[in-house]
């Protein structure tokens, strides 16, 4: 049981991050922010995309940062454990 919830754990962080950068690069792109389509993908560019829009528009971005950083950890803290678990390493 400890297996299935570790690996849907990293299922659902690692969907969260994804999607969280996902929508945040289509909510930018809708307000007009245009960046290279092969960096829709690094979630630190598109952050501080967001951040340089926030600043323009005179509006704190701290939430999302927070946010994005919080599932980026999430993910990082769920990838090891699954790994092993996926490897075998843990029975």
């Amino acid at each position: 049981m400890a297996r299935v919830l570790v690996i849907l754990w990293f299922a659902i962080s690692f969907s969260n991050a994804v999607l969280g950068n996902f929508a945040l690069v289509v909510w930018l792109r809708v307000r007009g922010v245009r960046f290279p389509h092969s960096s829709a993908g690094n979630p630190g560019y598109v952050l501080n995309r967001y951040r340089d829009w926030c600043e323009q528009h005179d509006l704190s971005a701290r939430r999302v940062v927070i946010y994005s950083y919080f599932s980026i950890i999430d993910v990082l803290l769920s990838s090891p454990i699954a790994i092993l678990i996926l490897a075998g390493g843990h029975h």
